[in-house]
């Protein structure tokens, strides 16, 4: 039997461009405090967000929506920087270790891509 993922958490965090808590998560995805309204019936609603995947509960798809192309490009940068064996594998030692594993997959992509230009003379 599958085991069924359930998405929606208690997350708060600046996500919409306010200094301050302005996006909740609700089934796995952000949506903006700040908006929404009252209905006729009393009832209050959110109507702007929904794309943002949740950092906390849904970080999968967080990392691979938000932030791979951010730590691929560091990867790249990275050839230029001297780096020891030590420094290579604790690269994202700050990191929960669910964000580490998915960000050093991406970041060590780069790093590659970088290492094959170089090898090529394209660097």
């Amino acid at each position: 039997m599958a085991r069924k993922n359930n998405l929606g958490c208690d997350y708060q965090g600046s996500h919409f461009g306010a200094w301050y808590e302005d996006a909740c998560c609700s089934n796995g995805y952000l949506w903006d405090l700040d908006s929404g309204g009252v209905d006729d019936a009393g009832n209050s609603y959110l109507d702007h967000g929904g794309d943002i995947p949740c950092p906390q509960c849904n970080t999968k798809q967080y990392i691979k929506s938000y932030l791979a192309d951010e730590y691929e490009s560091d990867g790249y940068a990275s050839l230029d920087m001297p780096l020891s064996t030590k420094d290579v594998k604790n690269i994202m030692a700050r990191l929960p270790s669910n964000w580490r594993r998915m960000g050093k997959r991406f970041w060590r992509a780069g790093r590659r891509e970088a290492i094959k230009e170089a090898m090529r003379g394209g660097y």
